[in-house]
């Protein structure tokens, strides 16, 4: 779901200027108030993606489900506006919701 915002209609529409990168923690730290980098508890060092598998399976757990929720905020982000926007855009289109949720995931 998270990939809807690489589409230029969102980044440069919907939400101009407010993101370059199209990596999630770019656009949780432009898009949410609220955004801490993930730290590992063990050594203090940040875990991104391109480091991840260097730590234990535990961190990697972690790490993963805040990444699922940072999704989660960006969906609920304005009263859940990106949704809106996608089920206008299939009233619009005529299609049906989730053929343009299956669209704009991939």
């Amino acid at each position: 779901m998270y990939k809807v915002f690489h589409h230029n209609f969102i980044k440069n529409s919907v939400y101009p200027f407010r993101y370059r990168d199209l990596q999630l923690d770019a656009v949780a730290t432009c898009m949410l108030e609220e955004y801490d980098k993930y730290v590992s508890e063990s050594t203090g060092i940040e875990i991104t993606g391109e480091n991840v598998l260097q730590f234990s399976m535990e961190e990697q757990k972690k790490y993963v489900l805040r990444d699922a929720e940072l999704v989660i905020k960006l969906i609920e982000r304005n009263n859940y506006g990106i949704l809106n926007i996608m089920w206008c855009i299939a009233d619009i289109a005529g299609l049906d919701f989730k053929q343009v949720l299956s669209c704009w995931s991939w």
